[in-house]
């Protein structure tokens, strides 16, 4: 938006020259500023502080115009009253001044002419106070969206730290998770590395078990075998023994059955001798025989 711009004063501006410059010049040192590729929210906050600048900037200028058409306003009052005051003097002292010019006269048209540039002024600075309120209020209408879009975006920044917040509050509880979880997995790393050298010891003892254990049984074996080999030959000549010992009662049975047969013979003959029968087990029938073979 273009600005109009003040005509230029015959006099010097007011204290503050830092603040005299000219709306133009503000704006084009504003608008002359370097941009470089940025994000949408970096130039949107960018934006946003351009304009806020350009409006500071017009705000400034308004006030300076409005101090200098108070200024104006109170030279043209000064400037009537002394016109009114050299129109009295020139009428008390000269009533006939209209004939010829004199200094008064001279000083009064000075005066006018004076008043009169200082009226054109302060209705070119009316004007100008004017065309530059309207240009603020454009600049405020067309600041008016940015502002807006400010404020959505100070919401999601709001809301978005809010998120952040609760991210950082989990963040920090899956870290303490994590810590904890890392404290279990070094006890439990640490207690199958125990149940690991335990198990190997265990493992180790019984393996010296095992093998003192086979080394028992190998001894036992041995001495099981040798015990079965002299219970073997101790049943092999207990058996030869018997049946030398059965081959002899064999021997002595036949002798004695034959003897038996012969002296059954000789009391079948004896019987028949002497006419008595020998009955087995009866001591009377021997007797009887005894007696008989004696008489």
């Amino acid at each position: 938006m273009r600005l109009p711009s003040l005509p230029s004063s015959p006099r010097s501006p007011p204290a503050g020259g830092g603040q005299g410059a000219s709306p133009r010049a503000r704006r084009q040192s504003t608008s002359s500023l370097h941009h470089t590729p940025r994000s949408p929210a970096t130039m949107a906050e960018s934006r946003k502080a351009d304009l806020d600048r350009i409006l500071d900037a017009c705000k400034a200028s308004v006030s300076q115009e409005m101090l200098l058409s108070e200024q104006l306003a109170k030279e043209t009052a000064q400037a009537r009253d002394r016109l009114k005051q050299v129109q009295a003097q020139l009428s008390k002292h000269h009533p006939l001044a209209a004939a010829g010019p004199d200094p008064l006269t001279k000083s009064r048209n000075k005066l006018l002419k004076r008043a009169s540039e200082f009226e054109a002024r302060l209705s070119e600075a009316t004007q100008y106070n004017g065309r530059l309120a309207d240009a603020i209020n454009a600049l405020r209408k067309q600041m008016m969206p940015h502002r807006q879009c400010m404020k959505r975006a100070a919401a999601t920044v709001d809301r978005r730290q809010a998120e952040m917040q609760q991210l950082k509050q989990a963040t920090g509880k899956a870290l303490d998770e994590r810590e904890r979880f890392k404290t279990q997995l070094r006890l439990l790393r640490e207690e199958r590395a125990q149940e690991r050298q335990h198990f190997a010891t265990a493992v180790a003892n019984v393996e010296r078990k095992i093998e003192r254990l086979d080394e028992d049984l190998a001894d036992k074996t041995e001495q099981l075998d040798s015990l079965n080999e002299t219970s073997k030959k101790s049943q092999f000549l207990a058996m030869k023994s018997r049946r030398a010992q059965r081959e002899s009662l064999d021997v002595k049975y036949g002798y004695l059955r034959s003897t038996a047969a012969a002296i059954d013979d000789q009391f079948r003959e004896l019987e028949r001798i002497v006419g008595v029968l020998l009955v087995p087990g009866d001591r009377h029938s021997l007797e009887l025989i005894i007696n008989q073979c004696a008489d």
